[in-house]
């Protein structure tokens, strides 16, 4: 495979810049490669298995429970949603990463902090209060970790718990980034607004 397929595939972490090229950091390649040469890429087996059902359960869960009567649910026409779903399945995969692969970590977590980031910005753009937006955010990661409690539940109630700190620390990070890219966007609407 190339670069660009293992970067599809969710084997590398990379950024995309505004244009959609994609940006690999050094370290998450080499990562790659190390984890290429000890044969353990791909997560073993079982645990790839594990991954792909959680994704399944929790696009099921998001799906399942999403209020349509939202104000931020109603910001959105059909194409933003459908780009909303696909940003969250990113979100998802860059998740999974996170708590099954910790050497990817610092490349993974900076991904995921630019998806929230472009969260932000879209919220301030379509006028979506600071309040709603963050009952939005709260919503996908709750379902998140409701479709990871059976998953993790299976390795014992340790690794669970583990599971459920590791997940809500990278859910906050993107949160957090998320808030820093709402600020700064509604500063400069703000700014723009008084020239």
């Amino acid at each position: 495979g190339t670069l660009r397929d293992w970067a599809e595939q969710g084997l590398i972490p990379h950024l995309r810049t505004p244009g959609g090229h994609r940006r690999f950091t050094q370290q998450a390649v080499e990562a790659f490669i190390v984890g290429r040469s000890l044969g353990n890429t791909l997560v073993p087996m079982a645990a790839a298995q594990a991954l792909r059902e959680l994704e399944h359960r929790a696009i099921e869960e998001i799906r399942g429970s999403t209020p349509t009567g939202a104000p931020w649910r109603m910001a959105f026409d059909a194409a933003a949603v459908e780009q909303q779903r696909e940003q969250g399945r990113r979100l998802l995969g860059l998740a999974m990463h996170y708590v099954s692969r910790p050497a990817t970590r610092p490349a993974v977590l900076a991904e995921a902090e630019e998806i929230g980031q472009v969260y932000g910005r879209e919220a301030v753009n379509r006028q979506i209060p600071l309040a709603e937006t963050v009952r939005a955010f709260s919503f996908f990661q709750e379902s998140l970790i409701r479709a990871a409690r059976p998953v993790a539940a299976e390795h014992g109630e340790e690794r669970e718990d583990q599971l459920n700190q590791e997940l809500r620390g990278f859910l906050d990070a993107v949160l957090y980034a998320m808030l820093g890219a709402f600020e700064e966007q509604q500063r400069l609407a703000f700014a723009r607004q008084t020239a």
